[in-house]
């Protein structure tokens, strides 16, 4: 009996349909069949998929486990009496992992995640042998992949806290709530992320969770965090809070508030069909290809342009100016 290596068991495993999440469970089953040559003749192998989640509310992301089966045909010698080489299909090994998936919203339209390992580096998952040890040196010790990315149907009501009162996403947010597209570069201290206007929501921000528009940011002392989408870069310093109003589906309104403290941007391009505007409490910032510096400090809002130009529009007075690279400007509820 020869067993055969598979080193790609984790290289083709999203399914052609989208993952059903119905009333905060998912409960689903794949199989993927891939091929591999023994000289001139093609054999398969069945990787079966069992995936089992649920909501977490707290954390806004589905998690549970996967199970994976994995089936092959492996040669047993060659038959005298057939006059043919013999081929068995073995079933290889199973292996449980305990997964989690991206931060996620409820009933997001086109919401697409992804799901991986929660311990990629521990060797948490458990494998349970259906063939000799010996004949098994190809089975993985751990799931270190990642599965998707997958698209994402809700299906009957949202999930609600143990309280009743719903999604945190469901609490004080204004429009559609949707992928922004912005995703943290860097975070230095202590950076944390609430959604919409829910005051108990923050969690501490992490380089792969998903920004979502109405998403609050906020850095403490001594903390940076860098915030880049496709068009803009975003440095926030120490003591700082913005609110993400913006997504790429978006063609107007696109808004990034600077409630209160120092951010630098470097907007690389204005949104197709629309404008990206810097709203600060005493100011509004027109922006197009430009650094800047805008900061939001005891009821003043100030700007410095670094390079290119920037339209500064005082909210008491309602009076506009463009400032050029080298220039500052600032703004108060008294004079603008």
């Amino acid at each position: 009996m020869v067993p055969l290596k598979n080193d790609s068991l984790f290289s083709c495993e999203t399914p052609p349909f989208p993952l059903q999440v119905r009333d905060g469970i998912l409960t689903q089953q794949w199989s993927i069949n891939k091929t591999w040559q023994w000289g001139n003749k093609e054999l398969p192998t069945l990787f079966n998929f069992s995936l089992d989640c649920r909501y977490d509310i707290r954390e806004d992301r589905l998690k549970g486990q996967l199970v994976v089966d994995e089936y092959d045909y492996w040669y047993m010698g060659w038959n005298e009496s057939t006059k043919k080489r013999e081929w068995k299909l073995v079933h290889k090994f199973t292996l449980t992992c305990e997964v989690v998936s991206d931060y996620i919203v409820p009933n997001a339209e086109g919401l697409v995640v992804k799901i991986r390992d929660i311990y990629p580096q521990r060797g948490m998952c458990a494998v349970k042998y259906h063939v000799d040890k010996e004949y098994a040196e190809s089975i993985p010790q751990s799931f270190s992949g990642i599965l998707g990315p997958f698209k994402v149907v809700w299906l009957g009501y949202k999930p609600t806290r143990s309280d009743g009162t719903g999604s945190s996403y469901d609490e004080g947010c204004e429009g559609q709530v949707e992928d922004s597209g912005a995703r943290f570069d860097q975070i230095i201290g202590e950076v944390e992320v609430r959604p919409c206007d829910d005051p108990d929501g923050w969690r501490i921000a992490k380089h792969d969770m998903v920004i979502y528009t109405n998403d609050r940011i906020e850095t403490g002392e001594k903390s940076w965090a860098v915030i880049s989408d496709p068009r803009s870069v975003y440095t926030m310093k120490p003591e700082s809070e913005v609110i993400i109003k913006f997504s790429l589906t978006l063609k107007e309104e696109n808004v990034l508030v600077l409630m209160y403290g120092n951010l630098m941007a470097n907007i690389k391009r204005t949104i197709k069909e629309g404008a990206l505007d810097i709203q600060l409490g005493q100011a509004v910032l027109g922006t197009k290809g430009t650094t800047f510096v805008a900061e939001e400090r005891n009821g003043i809002s100030r700007l410095k342009v670094i390079e290119g130009e920037v339209k500064f529009r005082s909210k008491a007075t309602g009076e506009t100016q463009l400032v050029k690279a080298g220039e500052e400007i600032y703004a108060d509820k008294k004079k603008g």
